[in-house]
């Protein structure tokens, strides 16, 4: 009887689309922009996401848990590659967004 119970349960929970909770945060080491740190940094980061795959179905909830990890030289080669990748940042910065752009 019970064991009937646990497979109805596990039939009930296979048919779920209930996702995992994004996460807040990765838990992964920040990144200075030390090439000697970026396959480290590049390992960590893809792990993780590999991890929380099922709730991270668009492209920009993975950019946004890895952007906050980015520190010196590499926030700084990020926040000079915003405006030409995020129209919206173009605008607020007042720089001429191109569509066209293929960075």
């Amino acid at each position: 009887m019970a064991l009937n119970k646990f497979i109805q349960y596990c039939h009930k929970a296979k048919k779920s689309s209930h996702r995992p909770k994004k996460p807040e945060k990765l838990g992964v080491d920040p990144f200075s922009g030390d090439h000697k740190d970026t396959q480290r940094f590049v390992h960590d980061v893809e792990i993780k996401l590999d991890y929380f795959r099922d709730s991270l179905v668009k492209e920009i909830d993975k950019v946004s848990l890895v952007i906050p990890l980015l520190r010196d030289t590499a926030k700084e080669w990020y926040n000079a590659l915003d405006p030409h990748i995020n129209k919206d940042v173009a605008k607020r910065r007042g720089i001429k967004f191109d569509s066209k752009n293929e960075l």
